[in-house]
């Protein structure tokens, strides 16, 4: 499993995740930690997501590069839920 800290979110509705294509090599773990005015994580917790369902979301053009753009509302802060499919 690979971990990627993601800084700043994508806000456009629905709020997302952008990943590199090139570090799609295994399944992820992806924290975001962007802050609120308080110095709060608006994103405490990890989520987790399959390196299958990654490569099933159209690739988008970024200013940096091509990216996956994955809603955080597609992922799991939960490890074993995230993976459950996988094993099926």
């Amino acid at each position: 499993m690979r971990t990627i800290i993601i800084h700043t979110p994508i806000w456009k509705k629905p709020v997302s995740l952008g990943i590199d294509v090139n570090k799609i090599t295994d399944d992820l773990e992806l924290i975001c930690d962007y802050m609120d005015s308080n110095g709060k994580r608006l994103y405490p917790s990890p989520y987790y997501i399959s390196k299958e369902k990654v490569l099933s979301y159209p690739k988008t053009v970024e200013k940096w590069g091509m990216s996956y753009r994955i809603p955080i509302q597609d992922m799991s802060s939960d490890k074993e839920k995230a993976f459950k499919e996988k094993e099926v």
